[in-house]
Formats: C-alpha cells, structure tokens, sequence
C-alpha cells in the first residue's frame, strides 16, 4: 500500500506544479524571433520544474483516486505519466539549444518541428498520448467522485484547448485558455488531496 504521508504530499506538489503552469500563457510565440524574447528561458524553465513535479503529483493524485478507479484509471495514469516524463527533455532543449538556433538564419528551419525529423515525431506522439491520458483521467476523476467532479472536467477542457490552440493559428487564443484550465485543475485536485488528510485526522479525533 502506498504511504499515505506520500500521497498527501504529492497532493502539495501537485498543486504546485499546478501554480507553476498558469505563468505559461505568457509563452511567446514559437518563431524564431519569438525564442529570442527575454520570456522565452523563464517561461520554458517554468515548464522544466512543473513537469518535474507533475510527475510526483500525478502519482498521488492516482493512488489517491485507484481504488475506485479501476482499469480506466489506470490506463488513462499510465498513458498520462508516459507521456509527462518526456515533456522535461523537450524543456531543456528549448531553453539550451532553441535559442542558439534561433540566432543563426542557417539553423533556424531546425526549429521547426517538421525538419526535427524523429524527435519532432517523439514530441508529437507524445501530446497527443498526453491528450489521450488526460481525457481519460479526467473521465476516471469524474466516475469516482472521489474528488471534485470539476477536477476531471478540468483536465479534459483543459488539454482539448491547449491541443486545438496549439496546432491551429486561427485558434490559437484557446492555448493559454487550456493552460490556465488545466492548472486551476492541478491545483484544485492538488488541494483536495493536501487537504483530504486534514479532514480524516479531525473526523478520528472527534
């Protein structure tokens, strides 16, 4: 059985990662001269220490909700976790390596994710797994009732925005949407979860 101190302070860890998300919506844009704003690194350093800490909040957040959560929850945690522990490599190439890129007008189509050849191809399964997990935890949150329904909704509104927005031009406006929905959901369940704790100790005292 997991520990429950360690879910409870998963849930702490969760609902930081979640904070550290919300800054994102302020990502400039993903041109060369875009890498090249001052809030290119911060922005993308952000994205490194929230996906580090994701993963940790991911799990508790799981056992947390497992035993009501049954093959969807896992699945759905697996494909989530799988596809998050990928996301902080991507973080540090964009803040080590894009910028350098971006300088030389013989380097800059290799920031384009089409002439990334397989790591585009990594980076693109990957959200799209990451989609898929989220949809799907969101689905397992919401069935357990364990925590806030809202939790789960926000997940899926969350990720189904960030994904449109960032594959469409037109649409764009729905990426910081889905940043901003998908952190309030970290951080929501990240408290449930902090605060679940609290509730179970005063209700055996009482």
């Amino acid at each position: 059985m997991v520990n429950q101190k360690f879910i409870r302070w998963s849930g702490f860890v969760l609902l930081i990662a979640g904070i550290l998300y919300i800054p994102g919506i302020f990502h400039p844009p993903d041109t060369p001269e875009g890498i090249l704003y001052p809030a290119w690194i911060p922005v993308h350093a952000g994205f490194f220490i929230h996906h580090l800490l994701l993963v940790f909040g991911l799990i508790g957040l799981y056992f947390f909700i497992a035993e009501k959560a049954g093959r969807l929850g896992l699945v759905a945690f697996v494909m989530t976790l799988s596809s998050n522990v990928m996301f902080p490599t991507l973080d540090i190439v964009q803040i080590t390596l894009y910028p350098i890129l971006a300088k030389l007008p013989a380097t800059q189509a290799l920031i384009n994710p089409k002439q990334a050849g397989m790591f585009g191809v990594m980076i693109l399964v990957s959200v799209v797994v990451a989609l898929i997990g989220n949809i799907l935890f969101g689905i397992a949150i919401i069935q357990t009732r364990v925590i806030s329904r809202w939790v789960g909704s926000l997940f899926i509104v969350g990720w189904i925005c960030f994904f449109i927005g960032s594959g469409s031009s037109t649409l764009a406006i729905l990426k910081p949407f889905g940043i901003i929905l998908s952190g309030v959901g970290y951080i929501w369940g990240g408290y449930a979860i902090w605060k679940a704790d609290d509730m179970v100790t005063n209700i055996k005292q009482t």
